[in-house]
């Protein structure tokens, strides 16, 4: 198993090589199956976004009627940003158990959710961080790579900490749960894999 693969939790029948063309304009193509689970993750994320921004302004505007002086609007505006990272959060879940993971939802998954987002969360801050001040990026730019790296870490962290079956997020699991198979003893995961 490859780096990649043990980093991204993506077991090594999902990932196909092969070429394409002939001569000197062959090329090496690397198929993931599972990245149709990374594609629903990064809609989900942008939808999950807008939502969060929506509500943080609404609430924003709502509460700045309700406390006008500046120290009780910042804590107003504090309360609003961690609202808003719930509601979306929320969200979040909820879409990505259904469409990317294709996982059933319960509180006990909830949790592990909520954890590992505020783990890519932190993770975030940090990489800001570190892009600004140690290596001394722009603002901008040490954004615009946080924006590019954390929704691959993000999912590898939710592949690896929430959402741990094997065939999440691919056509056979889907099948699987038409099917009604139990994952656990692996009989409809058989069929499926072998066309019966």
């Amino acid at each position: 198993m490859g780096l990649l693969q043990k980093i991204s939790g993506i077991p090594p029948s999902w990932v196909r090589f092969g070429t394409t063309g002939t001569g000197s304009k062959t090329r090496i193509t690397c198929t993931v199956e599972g990245s149709r689970a990374l594609v629903m993750f990064c809609i989900i994320g942008v939808v999950n976004t807008v939502i969060d921004f929506l509500i943080f302004r609404g609430l924003v505007s709502l509460l700045s009627c309700v406390a006008p002086d500046e120290a009780g609007r910042n804590m107003w505006i504090a309360g609003a940003s961690g609202a808003s990272f719930f509601i979306a959060n929320l969200f979040s879940y909820f879409a990505n158990s259904h469409w990317s993971f294709k996982a059933e939802t319960g509180f006990g998954r909830y949790v592990k959710f909520a954890m590992s987002s505020l783990v890519g969360f932190a993770l975030a801050i940090v990489v800001v961080y570190v892009g600004t001040e140690v290596l001394g990026f722009l603002p901008t730019l040490a954004w615009v790579v946080r924006a590019v790296m954390m929704p691959f870490v993000n999912f590898t962290l939710l592949r690896l900490l929430v959402f741990r079956h094997p065939e999440v997020g691919t056509e056979a699991n889907a099948e699987t749960h038409v099917q009604g198979g139990d994952k656990k003893d692996g009989t409809a995961e058989s069929a499926v894999k072998t066309g019966n």
